[in-house]
This record gives structure tokens, C-alpha cells and sequence, in this order.
């Protein structure tokens, strides 16, 4: 049984990108099953195009009035996507922040997981060697549970964001997105007219863009990320309780505790962690109430 589970950790840990590929067929999944249209409706498109001129009009005429007309990039534009293509561009576009957070934390996992297997030579009850070993293995877990949150989240975003910021996440990127069909099953459920839902999520998009844009808010918020995900810790005092009236013989029960690998895991927040949620909400705010100014 030692041996298996050595396999086990050993498979888990032979690919450092298996949680994206984790997130990107859970996101397919949820949104495959929602949305069929593979583009964006064109009558749709046909009616909101447009406008969007209408609006880098009103954005450069505003900035210009408070000096700030250099933020603005000349290359900005839209581009009419349907949720399956959000999630494909968002998957590729937010990679850098996910890999940054997938270094910090699954390197952070690996280096305890490291430092709990050379123990075990130190420790006589095998009872206990096993425990730690088993622990391990929960541990070596971590990409297959960052890889479905990740794709949980972003697949339930594709289907309700109106655009690429609805996320203030900043995009390497001068194309902003416009879910179009998000956009009128959304004015069609609470009797807007389209064109004022348009209008408002150009308008939004567009200075979010613009915000997200600068080196200064994009490094702020970048490292922030990273340091949130640094402060995260796992904790292993639910999993050692639950192993203590574990009967091993019974494969069943080691089954079942991996199949509910979400009731065992905790999440221990630290210092740092406490720290970082303070700031990024309030750099957040900050953000939101300037686009909402605007």
C-alpha cells in the first residue's frame, strides 16, 4: 500500500501544468453545457457595433478635459466574442497570473510535502509513517484542486461577464472583449434596452482597460495576487483527526476520504494572507469607484 501511494504521488507530480489542463476542461464542460453559440449572435453585433464609437468619442473627450487624455491607448477596440471564446482568450490572457499563483503555491506544497517524507525514517511507529505518507499524497492533490477552482470560477464567468474586466484583472492585451450574447439575455431579463446595456458596458470596459493598463496599477495588483496566494497555508489538523479512526484495511474508507478531499483539506490563513485581502480590497474599491466616476 506504501508503494501504490508512492505511484500515486509520483503520477501527480510528473506535470507542473496539469491544473490548467484541469481548468480548461472543467470551464469547457460548464459552459458547452449552457451555451451552444460558438460566436457571437450577429444580429446582436449588427445592433451594438456601432455604438461603440460613439462611446471612445465620449472616453477621449472626458479624458481630455482632465488632462489625462495620455493613458488611453490608440490601439484600444472591441471585439464581439460569445462565452466559449471569453474562456478560451481568458485562459490564454490571465495565464501569467495563474501560473504565478500556481508556482507559489504548489512549490510551497511540494517543500513541505519533501520535508514530511524525510521525517519518516525518523519516526518508529509505522502507524504513524503511514499517516504522514498519506498526508502527503493529499497534498500532491493540490494541482488537480487549483485546477478545478480555477475552471469553476472562469467557466461561470464566460457566462455571465459582459466583457474582459468584469474580472479587475489587468490583460496583457489591447483587444477588450464584448460578450454580446451575455449582454442581451441579460438586457432581455430585466427589460433594459440593449443599446443603454451597450453603451454602459463599453464605457466600463474601456476605462477599466485603460486603469488596468498602467505599469503601476498592473505591478500593484500582480504582486498582491502573488502574495495572497504566498499567504495561503494547508492545514493538516482536520486530516490527522479523521485519520485516527481510519481502518486501513478497508479501502473503502480511503476512497471515500478522497472523493470528499474538500471536507479535508483546510486552508490556514496566514499573517501575510491577512494582510494582502485588506489591501487588495482596498485597491480594488479604489478601481471600481474610478470606473464607476467615469
Amino acid at each position: 500500500m506504501p508503494q501504490f501511494l508512492n505511484d500515486i504521488m509520483g503520477m501527480m507530480s510528473s506535470s507542473n501544468d496539469s491544473y490548467l489542463q484541469i481548468a480548461e476542461q472543467l470551464a469547457n464542460s460548464i459552459v458547452s453545457k449552457a451555451s451552444e453559440e460558438a460566436t457571437a449572435n450577429p444580429g446582436v453585433r449588427i445592433a451594438m457595433e456601432p455604438l461603440a464609437e460613439i462611446v471612445f468619442m465620449h472616453i477621449n473627450t472626458l479624458f481630455d478635459e482632465k488632462d489625462w487624455s495620455s493613458l488611453i491607448s490608440p490601439r484600444a477596440s472591441f471585439d464581439f466574442v460569445s462565452p466559449l471564446i471569453w474562456l478560451e482568450r481568458s485562459l490564454k490572457e490571465l495565464n501569467y497570473m495563474f501560473s504565478e499563483i500556481a508556482e507559489s503555491f504548489l512549490r510551497k506544497d511540494s517543500f513541505d510535502a519533501e520535508d514530511k517524507t524525510s521525517d519518516l525514517s525518523e519516526q518508529l511507529n509505522p502507524q504513524d509513517q503511514f499517516k504522514s505518507l498519506l498526508a502527503n499524497v493529499f497534498q500532491m492533490t493540490a494541482p488537480a484542486s487549483l485546477g478545478m477552482q480555477i475552471g469553476s470560477i472562469l467557466g461561470h464567468y464566460a457566462l455571465n461577464s459582459f466583457g474582459s474586466y468584469d474580472l479587475l484583472i489587468p490583460r496583457d492585451t489591447d483587444s477588450i472583449m464584448i460578450v454580446a450574447n451575455n449582454i442581451q439575455k441579460f438586457s432581455e431579463e430585466w427589460s433594459l434596452d440593449i443599446k443603454d446595456a451597450a453603451m454602459w458596458t463599453y464605457t466600463r470596459q474601456l476605462v477599466a482597460h485603460t486603469i488596468l493598463g498602467q505599469t503601476s496599477v498592473r505591478s500593484a495588483l500582480t504582486n498582491l495576487i502573488s502574495r495572497h496566494a504566498l499567504g495561503l497555508r494547508m492545514g493538516t489538523e482536520k486530516l490527522s483527526e479523521q485519520l485516527k479512526n481510519v481502518d486501513f484495511s478497508d479501502l473503502s474508507t480511503i476512497e471515500n476520504m478522497f472523493s470528499g478531499q474538500e471536507s479535508v483539506f483546510e486552508i490556514e490563513p496566514s499573517l501575510i494572507h491577512e494582510q494582502t485581502t485588506q489591501e487588495l480590497a482596498t485597491l480594488i474599491a479604489l478601481i471600481e469607484a474610478i470606473i464607476q466616476y467615469m
